[in-house]
Order: structure tokens, then sequence, then C-alpha cells
């Protein structure tokens, strides 16, 4: 589906281009105008060929992993188990009785 979008957007580019070189240059207005919808659709195009090489996963498979790394990791987490001593407190160099 992506690939079918991206061809019909690459024709797309294509006929803007040979428009706006068609248009004469008494026509910069509409050349400006054509040249931002070129731009527009380029940008459009590469955000859609970047989420072709996306892997797409279920949501009950990341789900279950995302519980078993929590679970894994919940002695470590600092939220769960605040740290007892903090190690940018300054030391104190001398005490007395």
């Amino acid at each position: 589906v992506l690939f079918k979008l991206i061809k019909k957007l690459l024709k797309l580019i294509k006929k803007l281009k040979a428009e706006a070189k068609a248009q004469s240059s008494s026509k910069a207005a509409m050349s400006s105008h054509r040249e931002e919808q070129v731009a527009r659709l380029k940008h459009e195009l590469e955000d859609l060929s970047r989420q072709c090489y996306f892997q797409r996963l279920k949501t009950s498979t990341t789900i279950s992993e995302i519980i078993q790394y929590i679970n894994s990791h919940v002695q470590e987490d600092p939220l769960l188990n605040p740290v007892k001593d903090n190690p940018f407190n300054p030391k104190k160099s001398c005490e007395l009785l």
C-alpha cells in the first residue's frame, strides 16, 4: 500500500516539476507555489519511505516484553528503590565529639 502511494507521489512530483519548468518567469508567484508543493511532497515521500522500513510488532507481544523488562529491573529502579546515600552530598571532613 505504501509503495503504491510512494509511486503516485513520485509521479505527482515529476508532473509538478515539469509544470514549473514550463511556466514563464513572469509567473514567479505561481512557480514558487509549485516549488513549495514539490518540497512538501518530497518531505511526505521521505516520511513514507522511512515508515516502510519500520518493523511492526503486535501490541500483545511488546506489552509482555515490556512487563518482563520492568520486572527484571525492579531492583535497579531509583524511583522504586531510592538511593540511601546521596553521592552528591558534600562529605564532612571533621567531626567533633
